[in-house]
């Protein structure tokens, strides 16, 4: 069992469906509990060796495509929210974003981008369909030029 010290825990709020409007208005209204927020994800990246796609239930899932933790961190940090783990995040969204995960049994409990491989070397998409980019997986690569260690 794991404790948060010196911040709140936050699981199961589906940055898949929040990435768009929710975490961007939160990082207006309530930056503290962006920060938060921010510092759940990074504490389940340090427990489970990847920063989560779709955290629900307390677990990792494999439900969703593309890495919207990335897109929500990535925002808080360039609207100013500072006071979270930003360097383990960035190394985490580093590692979602150029490597596979090759454990088949990790990988099919939730672990790493879904469908990295085939995203990165041939752009083909979760949906089997070659184009130039998806927005589930391109997104995320929209946020790392933004950012400034």
């Amino acid at each position: 069992m794991y404790q948060a010290k010196g911040f709140d825990y936050y699981e199961d709020y589906s940055p898949w469906d929040t990435y768009r409007g929710v975490h961007p208005l939160l990082t207006i209204l309530e930056p503290a509990r962006t920060a938060h927020m921010m510092e759940s994800l990074v504490k389940k990246a340090r427990q489970g060796g990847w920063l989560p796609i779709f955290p629900c239930w307390n677990h990792y899932t494999a439900a969703m495509i593309g890495d919207h933790a990335a897109l929500a961190i990535g925002d808080a940090y360039v609207k100013g929210i500072r006071n979270f783990d930003f360097a383990t995040a960035y190394q985490f969204m580093r590692k979602n974003a150029f490597q596979a995960n090759k454990d088949t049994a990790s990988y099919r409990s939730g672990k790493g981008r879904r469908a990295m491989d085939s995203y990165s070397h041939l752009r083909l998409c979760a949906d089997g369909r070659l184009r130039l980019g998806c927005l589930p997986q391109a997104g995320a690569g929209v946020a790392y030029p933004r950012i400034r260690l």
